[in-house]
């Protein structure tokens, strides 16, 4: 637990509602790994707080203004499993989404502080893993880890390269600085216990080694606010009195705080839930190196603790697996608490292994802070989680058995949870597993070729489902991988394909009652997205293939049939084409029709060619060329005044019909026209005028008979002829008198009256 001054504590514990109660939460990036914080010891006061060894400005700082409201998320565990486990060593999660970050974080490491009025804390030291942008484009979430990742590496080239024997306190201080970890100063059970080389691994964890070295020290690894490795120690609880000894506070013989280290009381909270049990105390410890192994056994057989498969101790005599046991056994016994969940206000000062006190109305829960999550900022909650039976249900500490010769491994792992086995051969570089739980069983292996080739195979059956998957990855250049789903309802088979030069290839086919999928997709950078689709129903078959590009869009063409119709279509962004076929109709919908055929040819731009005959009821347009048009109307539109009906044709304000037996083309109000004329008859054959004289006669006439009748006026180059006759006629002239002697003058014009 955090020494933070109890006035400070108070601000954490009332409302966001002033200044001084405001949260504000701090990142700062700097250019190199932060290695710790200083000063270490108290982190406090604010101003003296900085990393050890950057004094300097950092690169980047994220402040509120720069982090999304409540979206900060703080999981830490002291030992995840249902029981208490000791050894173990877990990762602690940062999460936050920040806004309007330009730099790449990914890898970096930063230090987080929290501040409350005037206050500032330090956070711990983290490492970004991913940092994913969001729906909103603005804003990207940060997930990151503590230093205790850094142990997840291989150490085996480590641990063969170390000179034995040595001791667990050189053993460890060796494995911190080889992978990168600042340990706090403390002083560990064994760490004067001396031990030899026992395996030969080819691979091995950091962590696995870490966890060894806590385990047989009765203590938990956990990276600190500071980022140093520290071991937690559970502090000594003693017995819990009987029910009836409470609430006489002077009657309760607790031990929380006996042995110096701090208890926290928690009088207001959200929520608490507890067991009305308490778990008990380890009451007994067994030091063995196999199952069936007599070992080293100290205390009573009531509820014991097994250590089982810690390379640390492989070897070791009876006596002296004794000794260790005898000396172990008060660190981690007598450790009495009630599992319970408990959400309150957020804690900044509490650490995981630290003990609490709850005050309800009737009763005192003590407990410890096995798993705890901290969220939010203005509204900074805590949920703090403590588990365990009554009496341990499983009978290992870590649980495991490992036995590693000469690069090989074996891992049997069974409780009341799971029943696993893991066979490695690390010389061979394969793996394989097999698992069963009450929900699921699952077998994998896994296998290396040429150094580069991964190949693995897994099933997992559950009470729904039937997966098997393949998979085979060469380096960063080909991925191939195969996938088989069974349900009740449904049968899903995938194969894909990732390779540089190809992209992405994916096969996929889908069964289920009443619909049969095909899928094959084509993912490329230079090409974009390519995709084939079939749909099988009963009523309906479809098939459709898409490409999307930048340059181009989205292009995509579909089939669909069944019983009523087939449809085909194709699109290229919002431009489509559209032919359906019904019964008893064909429809065609497309922005462009192109026809070509022999006798019959047709444009994008709606131009047609056809030697054959046009038979029908109307047709529209503004020009016709070639061929025979048979029909009924044909109308021009608007723009041409055209238009053919059965024995008339009209073209503007003239028509041409054969109602008077010949073939006549004039004006509607037969004012104009002309016509072939029956020659036999003497009919005429041009006029203009007709009906229009006081005679009624056309104003002009020309007959077949080779006579032109002029009613009126005659000009010729703008003179009026028949005005310069009457004024050239002498007195004696014969003109008036007919035909008989005409002048010369009059003989110029036909006439047949009087001409002057």
């Amino acid at each position: 637990m955090l020494e933070i001054p109890e006035e400070i504590k108070e601000l954490y514990r009332k409302d966001n509602i002033s200044v001084d109660t405001k949260v504000k939460l701090k990142l700062r990036f700097y250019g190199d790994d932060v290695d710790t914080l200083y000063p270490y010891e108290t982190l406090w006061p604010a101003e003296d707080l900085f990393p050890e060894e950057h004094e300097g400005e950092p690169w980047l700082t994220i402040e509120n203004d720069q982090i999304v409201t409540e979206t900060f998320n703080l999981t830490e565990s002291l030992s995840s499993s249902d029981e208490m486990e000791y050894g173990s060593c877990e990762t602690a999660k940062f999460e936050i989404t920040v806004a309007d970050i330009i730099e790449e974080l990914t890898g970096k490491e930063f230090m987080a502080s929290i501040t409350i009025g005037d206050y500032e804390m330090a956070f711990g030291v983290y490492t970004v893993e991913s940092f994913v942008r969001q729906a909103d484009r603005r804003k990207r979430k940060i997930t990151a880890y503590d230093n205790m990742r850094k142990f997840d590496t291989d150490v085996a080239v480590w641990y063969n390269e170390l000179v034995f024997p040595m001791t667990i306190k050189q053993f460890r201080d060796s494995l911190c600085a080889y992978v990168g970890v600042l340990q706090s100063q403390q002083t560990l059970v064994f760490d004067d216990l001396e031990i030899s080389k026992t395996i030969e691994p080819e691979q091995i964890s950091g962590r696995d080694v870490l966890q060894a070295i806590c385990q047989i020290n009765g203590c938990f690894g956990h990276v600190d606010k500071t980022g140093k490795l520290v071991y937690v120690m559970l502090q000594q609880t003693g017995l819990y009195p009987a029910e009836d000894l409470w609430p006489e506070e002077t009657l309760y013989p607790s031990e929380f705080g006996s042995d110096g280290q701090p208890v926290e009381f928690v009088d207001y909270y959200k929520d608490l839930q507890y067991e009305d049990y308490l778990v008990d105390g380890i009451s007994g410890l067994t030091i063995r190196q196999e199952e069936g192994d007599i070992g080293a056994n100290v205390g009573t057989g009531d509820n014991p603790y097994i250590i089982e498969g810690n390379f640390l101790v492989y070897g070791k005599s009876a006596v002296e697996l004794l000794n260790i046991a005898q000396s172990l056994l008060p660190y981690i016994s007598g450790r009495i608490y009630k599992p319970a969940t408990l959400e309150c206000y957020g804690m900044p000062w509490l650490e995981v292994g630290d003990a609490i006190r709850v005050r309800t109305r009737d009763d005192m829960v003590e407990t410890f802070v096995m798993n705890r999550i901290m969220k939010g900022t203005q509204a900074l909650m805590d949920t703090i989680e403590a588990t365990g039976s009554k009496a341990r249900e499983e009978v290992f500490g870590i649980n495991k058995k490992i036995i590693q010769l000469e690069g090989k491994s074996a891992v049997l792992t069974a409780n009341v949870e799971e029943v696993s086995a893991r066979v490695t051969d690390l010389k061979e570089e394969t793996e394989a597993q097999f698992k069963i739980t009450a929900e699921q069983i699952s077998a994998e292996v896994k296998a290396r070729e040429d150094g580069d080739t991964v190949l693995s195979g897994r099933i997992d059956v559950t009470d729904s489902n039937i997966t098997a998957e393949v998979t085979r990855a060469k380096g960063e250049e080909e991925k191939l991988s195969g996938r088989i789903n069974v349900t009740s309802e449904q049968i899903t088979a995938e194969v894909t394909r990732a390779t540089k030069a190809e992209g992405e290839l994916s096969g996929r086919i889908t069964v289920n009652a009443d619909n049969i999928t095909a899928e094959v997709t084509r993912a490329k950078g230079a090409e974009g997205t390519l995709s084939g689709r079939i749909d099988v129903t009963a009523g309906q078959i479809t098939a459709e293939v898409t490409r999307a590009t930048k340059a181009e869009g989205e292009l995509s063409g579909r089939i669909t049939v069944n019983a009523d119709n087939i449809s085909l279509k194709v699109s290229k962004g919002s431009v489509s084409s559209e032919i359906s076929a019904e019964t008893g109709q064909v429809t065609i919908r497309s922005n462009r029709l192109v026809v070509d055929s022999t006798n019959f040819k047709l444009d994008s731009l709606g131009n047609a060619t056809f030697s054959g005959n046009v038979t029908g009821a109307t047709v529209t347009g503004t020009s016709i060329s070639g061929g025979t048009i048979t029909g009924t109307n044909i109308y021009g539109g608007d723009d041409i005044p055209f238009s053919a009906t059965r024995g008339r044709v009209r073209i503007g304000d003239f028509y041409v019909d054969d109602d008077y037996g010949r073939h006549i083309f004039q004006s509607y109000d037969e004012v104009t026209g002309m016509s072939t004329g029956d020659v036999s008859r003497g009919q005429l054959l041009l006029w203009a005028g007709y009906g229009m004289s006081s005679r009624g006669d056309a104003y002009f006439l020309v007959n077949n008979g080779g006579q032109t009748h002029v009613y009126g006026s005659l000009w010729l180059n703008g003179r009026n002829i028949l005005d310069y006759i009457e004024s050239s006629c002498t007195d004696d002239c014969d003109c008036d008198t007919g035909y008989e002697d005409p002048c010369d003058i009059c003989s110029v014009v036909t006439y047949s009256g009087p001409m002057c």
